[in-house]
């Protein structure tokens, strides 16, 4: 889930064979995701292996590091959201050799969130209730979504729905683990998160 002072890393296994198949000694790729923050490691591999992943900052400190065991290739959706925005090197290590690619994290995102109509979001939590208001200052018309995270970081509701101007939402949360988390995303894909 994404949060302000992490990462979001899911990792999804696939064949990635369709991505490399005008360049055979490409092994790795990064793409944009479908949010500003979000870059996509995708690795193609002829055999079976464990690879490490790290990616570094400018200063050449290891940011994030991760072990994945590999058939045949993968793919790796990354959430930068919690990172400071600069120029990132995400390095591959496995049996082939290194390789590395450079990113440059930060101008579409202070964009989209120039960009961004959904100017403020607000959760306040009605007092001796399992009741959520969630307040939000919105110029125009434009399609949200919303989802809601219990303690243990489990989606428990999520929905798209229009909003018009500012708006105001009631959301009922019964039996609710823990202190649950916010999550509104605009058509921009600029991501507030709120823990209440």
């Amino acid at each position: 889930m994404k949060t302000k002072t992490s990462f979001l890393f899911a990792v999804a296994l696939m064949v990635a064979g369709s991505v490399f198949a005008n360049d055979s000694s490409t092994q790795m790729v990064v793409v944009n995701g479908t949010d500003a923050s979000i870059i996509k490691v995708i690795y193609k591999s002829e055999t079976s292996e464990n690879v490490r992943m790290k990616i570094y900052d400018e200063t050449g400190s290891v940011v994030y590091a991760h072990t994945i065991k590999v058939v045949n290739g993968f793919m790796l959706p990354i959430n930068l959201a919690g990172l400071a925005f600069g120029e990132y090197t995400i390095e591959i290590a496995g049996k082939s050799g290194v390789q590395s690619k450079k990113i440059k994290y930060g101008v579409e995102v202070a964009q989209a969130r120039a960009n961004s109509v959904l100017k403020t979001v607000h959760v306040s939590k009605v007092a001796d209730q399992n009741k959520y208001i969630m307040s939000i200052i919105n110029e125009g018309s434009q399609w949200i979504n919303v989802k809601i995270f219990d303690g243990a970081d489990t989606l428990i509701h999520s929905e798209s729905r229009m909003i018009k101007g500012n708006n105001g939402l009631v959301y009922t949360l019964e039996q609710i683990v823990g202190t649950p988390t916010f999550e509104v995303t605009d058509k921009t894909g600029v991501t507030q998160v709120i823990k209440k």
